[in-house]
């Protein structure tokens, strides 16, 4: 049974105070600033723990996005390949209005303006798909391991953004010699190699930043990338210029190839990007992923297949391919 109190608080407002006590479930408190909300949500719980529709959301109630975050973060976040980038998606997260919300009372529309603001600011539709996607895992992980069983998931009430177009950025005439010039500038030395090693080979940045001489086989050309982003390890060849660019760093033969963190990467190359845009701005935009898009598409114009093409880049799903096939087609008619 319901009982309803008027309270007055510390600044002469008033607020109401309820409590619903039903035999063989728990206590329920709530409090409203006015009392036909405190009657109806009254009202609910009973109707609901009489059809046995009742749902604890106490938990959810007092915990806020922020904190939930926290606790994703320790528990979840940590464990994924994609940490670093994640956790700054995160720590953005923390900063907004919203954060501060308790679970329970977070809706739909909340998430909805959040996505149109991103938006208008410029960000692309799967930048703001991760975002979200974040939420979303959250509130899964919260009501099916956390006990908040009656918490319903307020990002699958409203319309993701669509697909980004899929990117196609390749390296024009004179640009790779500019991208290398100032790789050859940057305080960080791994730069350089690193982007070659990138050209060459279509792997990863994580990938790269992996690599251990122990799984370099310069002999028989190849190299070991294990851990890679779809689980397995995969063995990729080693093109002339990759094998000469890591006989020149083999002097140290023992522990990782390239020997930086990716923290220290990621912001050598924004502050290198940012040089070079401001004598070059047909780079503005130009992203070190790009260059996975540029090596992948080398491959094809020297006329590997599709499964050969697969065996050295990872994809699991050929379809993806078929983007990074932006042949030139001055290149093609040659072969005609």
């Amino acid at each position: 049974m319901a009982s309803i109190r008027k309270r007055v608080n510390g600044d002469g407002s008033h607020s109401w105070h309820v409590q619903v006590r039903k035999k063989g479930f728990p206590s329920q408190t709530a409090s409203f600033d006015r009392k036909i909300d405190a009657d109806r949500w009254a009202t609910q719980v009973e109707a609901d723990m009489d059809a046995r529709r009742w749902r604890d959301t106490s938990g959810a109630e007092a915990t806020s996005l922020k904190d939930a975050l926290t606790r994703y973060e320790a528990e979840y976040t940590t464990k994924k390949k994609g940490a670093p980038a994640e956790a700054r998606r995160i720590a953005r997260w923390k900063q907004e209005k919203i954060a501060g919300y308790s679970l329970s009372k977070l809706k739909g529309s909340d998430f909805a303006r959040y996505r149109d603001g991103r938006l208008s600011e410029g960000r692309s539709p799967s930048t703001v798909r991760l975002e979200l996607a974040i939420i979303s895992h959250l509130f899964n992980m919260a009501r099916r391991e956390w006990g908040y069983e009656g918490l319903n998931n307020p990002i699958q009430d409203i319309k993701m953004p669509g697909h980004s177009k899929a990117r196609d950025r390749r390296l024009g005439k004179g640009e790779e010699a500019v991208l290398l010039e100032y790789c050859q500038k940057r305080e960080n030395a791994w730069i350089y190699p690193i982007t070659v090693f990138a050209i060459e080979t279509a792997a990863r940045r994580g990938e790269i930043l992996g690599l251990q001489w122990s799984d370099v086989n310069l002999a028989a050309k190849t190299a070991l990338l294990r851990d890679t982003k779809n689980g397995d390890d995969r063995e990729i060849p080693l093109s002339e210029r990759a094998v000469l660019l890591l006989k020149g760093l083999e002097a140290q033969g023992r522990g990782s190839v390239f020997c930086t963190t990716e923290n220290s990467f990621r912001l050598s190359w924004a502050r290198m990007m940012r040089q070079i845009i401001k004598k070059n701005p047909e780079f503005n935009g130009f992203r070190f992923h790009d260059l996975r898009h540029e090596a992948t598409s080398r491959f094809f114009e020297k006329g590997f297949g599709i499964m050969e093409v697969a065996a050295i880049t990872g994809h699991k799903d050929l379809k993806m391919l078929q983007r990074y096939t932006h042949l030139k087609a001055s290149d093609l008619a040659q072969r005609l």
